[in-house]
């Protein structure tokens, strides 16, 4: 009888000694506490709790699909834990799963019908599903239950700008910067909103704000720069462009964006640097490839500009841009077949735009193909006639 005593006594005590063993794993320490929680449901595999703590010891190592299994057996264990629910809707989401993950947030709803968390996991989700409208009203819920909370007026103001219902999106807006006058991101979005409104001074003093409130983020300068350019204040513009690289050297928006500014002042060699710099860091970023082909053929560089365009139809060869581009260089360097070649292929790509026909007809003239010339020109002066 003492025997049996003593191993009930054990096996009473056994969850708090786990217990205690867990209480000493490091706080980032997983992997020790997914081991402390693998042996409490070994010696009790209905413990509901350590299932639901054993997934996210799994969660917090970015395995989804094991704290998945476990949240599974959690609920099973104990279906009105609407924490359980939560969770796996968390781990759902990361795998990019977020039918499941709407179901469990549902659910958890269903169990905690007033959770502002819950509905803010659930707005953010059909935000990134792109379902704005679905947000909205998630958002506005949140709003009734904490009308306080100045992180729900900016989610919802931010689903408003995204519809383009930028008047209303600057009253949500305006309403979180009410209730926190530090909130860097509500500025940055209503100043946002009153630039798209035409709205650009209301615009620069919200990015005002923003540079104040966090003067190293290259994406403050980088705003404030777009407006100024929307005003034609171009030196402020690159100014601001400048700055915004000064803080992050490899913030390729503000390098694409100065060079596209250099390149409509006429200075093509800064414009030229700027390119460059954009290649060093992201060798195949697209626009500043063909940007810098661009530069290249207006300088007259019309081997550079090819090597440049031909770079880029190898990575988007389904954009005629840079074939129509090419062949125009080709046609400068007298390579009228090439040229013609390459406005074909424009054409075939995007057979509405007079320009590759126009182009086309050019070389065909300087070829001595007047029929030929003749007959793009026709199909141009025809599409030219039907576009708006």
């Amino acid at each position: 009888m003492k025997q049996i005593l003593l191993v009930a006594l054990l096996y009473l005590l056994l969850p708090h000694l786990i217990f205690a063993q867990s209480s000493k794993c490091k706080e980032t320490d997983y992997a020790c506490s997914v081991a402390v929680y693998t042996k409490l449901i070994k010696a009790n595999p209905n413990d509901a709790d350590a299932f639901f703590k054993q997934g996210n010891g799994y969660f917090n190592m970015g395995d989804f699909d094991l704290a998945i299994s476990d949240y599974d057996r959690s609920i099973e264990l104990n279906p009105k834990s609407y924490k359980s629910y939560v969770n796996r809707g968390l781990a759902h989401e990361n795998k990019r799963d977020f039918d499941k993950s709407i179901a469990d947030y549902s659910k958890a709803l269903d169990l905690s019908s007033n959770n502002v968390t819950i509905y803010n996991h659930l707005g953010n989700l059909y935000w990134l599903k792109t379902d704005y409208d679905q947000a909205f009203v998630i958002y506005s819920k949140v709003i009734e239950l904490a009308p306080g909370e100045p992180k729900a007026y900016f989610n919802r103001g931010k689903v408003l700008a995204y519809q383009e219902n930028y008047e209303r999106a600057i009253i949500d807006l305006s309403k979180a910067i009410e209730l926190n006058p530090q909130y860097l991101d509500a500025y940055t979005f209503r100043g946002s909103s009153f630039c798209f409104l035409g709205k650009f001074e209301n615009g620069l003093l919200d990015f005002n704000r923003a540079i104040e409130l966090a003067p190293n983020e290259a994406k403050a300068y980088f705003n404030r720069a777009r407006t100024f350019e929307a005003l034609n204040r171009m030196e402020n513009a690159i100014a601001d462009y400048s700055k915004s690289v000064a803080v992050n050297p490899r913030f390729i928006e503000g390098y694409f964006n100065r060079g596209n500014a250099y390149r409509d002042l006429g200075n093509s060699e800064n414009a030229l640097t700027d390119y460059s710099i954009i290649l060093e860091i992201a060798p195949e970023f697209v626009p500043a490839i063909y940007n810098r082909g661009l530069v290249y053929l207006e300088k007259g560089s019309f081997e550079l500009a090819i090597s440049d365009f031909s770079k880029f139809i190898s990575l988007a060869p389904h954009d005629a841009r840079g074939y129509n581009s090419r062949g125009n260089a080709h046609g400068k360097k007298y390579q009228y077949p090439e040229a013609i070649s390459d406005f074909t292929i424009a054409i075939k790509l995007n057979p509405q735009d007079a320009r590759f026909y126009e182009n086309r007809a050019e070389i065909y003239e300087m070829m001595g193909e007047k029929a030929q010339a003749d007959e793009d020109r026709k199909i141009s002066q025809k599409l030219r006639k039907q576009s708006p």
